[in-house]
């Protein structure tokens, strides 16, 4: 896909106020832990792109989505590894201005199944220590039992963009 990166500057958004399209080289803190974020491919049902919600965590810039190893998202992969992959990283409504702030980033690239068990590993303890800190003897205990029956999706950035506005 086209770097998206490199449109630079600023454009105006649907009310006219300054959108910012930007490169974010912050690595790993790029993509901190929000809570609204979608994963997209490209071969969906007839051609259809197909999105779906995903919990995601970041380890040395790389984002890693957990999925059971078959269904409707698996097998748009398997055709076409390509993904899109967005985060909103805050929003806020702005009544006054009839808008809302936002800061959000995107991420095109490749989806790649882990196959490497160390990785894999790695990624399944850094979900628990992320997403559930204090419930890390319990998380992987899960993860001894369910490595095996676990798909993991490593999302390697062609691309990584942000669109803000900040009211």
């Amino acid at each position: 896909p086209p770097n998206r990166s490199n449109r630079g500057g600023s454009k105006a958004d649907e009310n006219g106020d300054a959108a910012d399209d930007e490169k974010d080289e912050r690595g790993d803190n790029c993509l901190p832990q929000y809570p609204s974020s979608n994963a997209g491919w490209p071969q969906g049902d007839d051609g259809y792109p197909y999105a779906t919600p995903v919990n995601y965590i970041v380890v040395h810039d790389k984002v890693y989505l957990h999925s059971a190893p078959y269904g409707y998202k698996i097998q748009c992969l398997e055709r076409n590894p390509k993904c899109c992959f967005s985060a909103i990283v805050s929003t806020r409504i702005i009544p006054e201005k009839i808008t809302a702030a936002y800061e959000s980033v995107i991420l095109t690239g490749q989806a790649v199944f882990v196959e490497d068990r160390a990785e894999k590993q790695a990624a399944l303890e850094a979900f628990v220590t992320q997403k559930h800190p204090g419930y890390e003897e319990i998380g992987f205990q899960m993860i001894a039992k369910q490595i095996d029956t676990t798909a993991v999706l490593r999302l390697d950035p062609v691309s990584l963009t942000g669109k803000a506005y900040r009211g």
